[in-house]
Protein backbone atom coordinates (compact mmCIF):
# COMPACT_ATOMS: atom_id res chain seq x y z
CA UNK A 1 0.00 0.00 0.00
CA UNK A 2 1.60 3.52 -1.25
CA UNK A 3 1.94 6.36 1.69
CA UNK A 4 0.06 8.25 -0.13
CA UNK A 5 -2.98 6.13 0.91
CA UNK A 6 -2.63 6.81 4.11
CA UNK A 7 -5.08 9.22 3.40
CA UNK A 8 -7.39 9.77 6.83
CA UNK A 9 -5.19 9.56 10.22
CA UNK A 10 -7.01 8.36 13.63
CA UNK A 11 -5.95 11.98 15.26
CA UNK A 12 -6.85 11.82 19.16
CA UNK A 13 -10.00 9.83 18.73
CA UNK A 14 -11.01 12.06 15.51
CA UNK A 15 -11.59 10.91 12.62
CA UNK A 16 -9.38 13.42 10.45
CA UNK A 17 -8.18 13.37 6.77
CA UNK A 18 -4.38 14.17 6.53
CA UNK A 19 -4.37 16.95 4.30
CA UNK A 20 -6.61 19.06 6.69
CA UNK A 21 -3.30 18.68 9.48
CA UNK A 22 -0.39 18.92 6.94
CA UNK A 23 -0.66 21.08 3.59
CA UNK A 24 -0.06 19.32 -0.03
CA UNK A 25 3.74 20.28 -0.06
CA UNK A 26 4.32 18.69 4.06
CA UNK A 27 2.47 15.32 2.99
CA UNK A 28 4.75 15.18 -0.01
CA UNK A 29 8.12 15.61 2.16
CA UNK A 30 6.30 13.03 4.26
CA UNK A 31 6.16 10.71 1.44
CA UNK A 32 9.18 11.32 -0.28
CA UNK A 33 11.81 11.58 2.74
CA UNK A 34 9.82 8.80 5.37
CA UNK A 35 10.69 10.89 8.57
CA UNK A 36 11.04 8.34 11.47
CA UNK A 37 12.12 10.22 14.32
CA UNK A 38 10.53 13.86 15.66
CA UNK A 39 14.02 15.47 14.71
CA UNK A 40 13.82 14.06 10.65
CA UNK A 41 9.89 15.39 11.19
CA UNK A 42 11.22 18.74 12.40
CA UNK A 43 12.80 19.37 8.78
CA UNK A 44 9.60 18.69 6.87
CA UNK A 45 7.97 22.01 5.25
CA UNK A 46 4.90 23.18 7.12
CA UNK A 47 6.03 20.88 10.30
CA UNK A 48 6.23 23.24 13.42
CA UNK A 49 6.04 22.68 17.26
CA UNK A 50 2.51 22.62 17.89
CA UNK A 51 1.62 20.39 15.12
CA UNK A 52 4.52 18.07 15.51
CA UNK A 53 3.50 18.08 19.41
CA UNK A 54 -0.58 17.12 18.13
CA UNK A 55 0.05 15.21 15.66
CA UNK A 56 3.62 13.87 14.73
CA UNK A 57 3.17 10.85 16.67
CA UNK A 58 0.67 9.87 14.67
CA UNK A 59 2.02 10.36 11.22
CA UNK A 60 5.36 8.73 12.52
CA UNK A 61 3.37 5.78 13.48
CA UNK A 62 1.76 5.41 10.61
CA UNK A 63 5.48 6.04 8.19
CA UNK A 64 6.95 3.61 10.30
CA UNK A 65 4.45 0.64 9.23
CA UNK A 66 4.24 1.43 6.02
CA UNK A 67 7.89 1.13 6.11
CA UNK A 68 7.51 -1.79 7.71
CA UNK A 69 5.45 -3.65 5.19
CA UNK A 70 6.96 -1.77 1.84
CA UNK A 71 10.11 -1.64 0.74
CA UNK A 72 11.46 2.53 1.07
CA UNK A 73 11.25 3.87 -2.37
CA UNK A 74 13.87 6.37 -3.90
CA UNK A 75 12.79 9.42 -5.97
CA UNK A 76 14.67 11.50 -8.05
CA UNK A 77 13.93 15.49 -7.75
Amino acid sequence: MPLSSYSAISLDSRSVPAYIVFGDVSLREMARDYPTTEREMETISGVGIKKLADFGAQFLDAIIKHLRENPRQAFLD
